[in-house]
């Protein structure tokens, strides 16, 4: 083998070798690129799992306050009520005791 063949040889070991270690890096690139994309999808996943739970109880806070709304107006509508009974029967009694024995 002379020095020209010699050189040439090298040459191409030493392009094989770097190549090898392209590669190797190549395949841990992708493999890290791989590995994020997995969590960026699973992180993707979480987040519109907490936007549905937001919205759900957004609704549950809705129904919740309309509930109590209409239990405060039935309250505000008996307590009337009472207080009109209260009336009606505090004028029979001051009608009965008015009334002469």
């Amino acid at each position: 083998m002379d020095f020209f063949n010699f050189g040439f040889f090298f040459f191409v070991v030493v392009i094989c070798i770097l190549s090898q270690e392209n590669n190797i890096e190549q395949c841990k690139l992708v493999k890290e690129r791989d590995s994020l994309n997995a969590k960026l999808e699973n992180q993707f996943s979480k987040s519109n799992q907490l936007q549905e739970k937001i919205l759900e109880k957004d609704q549950i806070i809705q129904m919740l306050e309309k509930k109590l709304l209409s239990e405060q107006i039935a309250v505000v509508q008996l307590s009337c009520e009472h207080k009109q009974t209260l009336d009606i029967l505090n004028l029979r009694s001051l009608w009965i005791r008015s009334i002469p024995c």
